[in-house]
């Protein structure tokens, strides 16, 4: 089995709150990863088949973005992992609990829908119950009137999970880039 390596860079990093993150999750990823046992078990472990798991991913996707469309935030928040570890990274950190209060109050904050959009997305499937997609990203928001917020570009990162044969999102992290002056 190869051992996967994926370096995530938030640019600017003038926040040491975005230092520490990225820091963070890099430290996460490599201890996660143990080469010895990789190299020990090689020879037992089942190809993965990363067609059929990028295939997976993109259908959870398409359907998460679809309920986003549909202002069906009780089933778009229903495909994020139910766990302590789970977190949303946007304009701050957000865990499980506080991430479905903002989702519910969604609407009573007249944002009636939001359209998703993902620009070359990479995959790296770190075994076959765990992927991490990164991504350029934009978003719309449809306000209650009917009007539409200006398109909003970013990055998003998201770590999937398959738990129980399903996949869900275990991580969420989403920063919109700066407006253009």
């Amino acid at each position: 089995m190869k051992t996967n390596i994926l370096l995530l860079f938030q640019f600017p990093l003038k926040n040491p709150l975005h230092f520490l993150l990225t820091s963070f999750l890099l430290f996460f990823l490599f201890a996660c990863q143990n080469p010895a046992e990789d190299v020990a078990s090689s020879e037992s472990e089942p190809a993965i088949d990363e067609e059929a798991i990028k295939s997976e991913i993109l259908a959870v996707q398409k359907e998460l973005f679809e309920a986003f469309k549909q202002g069906d935030y009780d089933k778009a928040f229903s495909m994020h992992l139910q766990s302590p570890a789970y977190r949303n990274i946007s304009d701050r950190i957000y865990n499980y609990d506080e991430t479905s209060e903002f989702m519910g109050s969604l609407k009573s904050q007249g944002i009636m829908a939001v359209e998703y959009q993902v620009i070359d997305p990479s995959f790296n499937i770190l075994d076959p119950n765990t992927v991490i997609e990164t991504a350029n990203v934009t978003s719309k928001l449809e306000m209650e009137d009917g009007t539409f917020s200006p398109v909003i570009p970013g990055l998003a990162t998201i770590v999937y999970q398959k738990i129980d044969g399903v996949w869900k999102l275990g991580h969420v992290h989403v920063t919109d880039f700066p407006p253009e002056e």
